[in-house]
C-alpha cells in the first residue's frame, strides 16, 4: 500500500510541476510580448506615457525597458 500511495504523491507531484511551469512559461511569454510591445512602440514615435497606458507598465519599468534596449 506504501509504495501505490508514494507513486501516487510522486505522480502527482510531477503533475503539478508541470503544471506550473507551463503558467510560467504563458506568463514569461505574455511579459516578453509587452516588452516587444514597447519597443516597437516607441520606435514608432509613440510617447513613453502612451505607452505606460496601454500597457499597464509603470513609466519607470518602460525606460528600464527601453534601457536594456539601448545596450544590446
Amino acid at each position: 500500500m506504501k509504495k501505490k500511495g508514494s507513486k501516487k504523491g510522486i505522480k502527482q507531484g510531477i503533475e503539478q510541476g508541470i503544471e506550473k511551469g507551463i503558467v510560467q512559461g504563458i506568463e514569461q511569454g505574455i511579459e516578453n510580448e509587452k516588452y516587444n510591445v514597447v519597443l516597437n512602440a516607441y520606435q514608432n514615435g509613440v510617447s513613453v506615457e502612451l505607452i505606460a497606458n496601454i500597457t499597464n507598465l509603470s513609466i519607470e519599468k518602460i525606460h528600464s525597458i527601453l534601457k536594456i534596449y539601448d545596450k544590446s
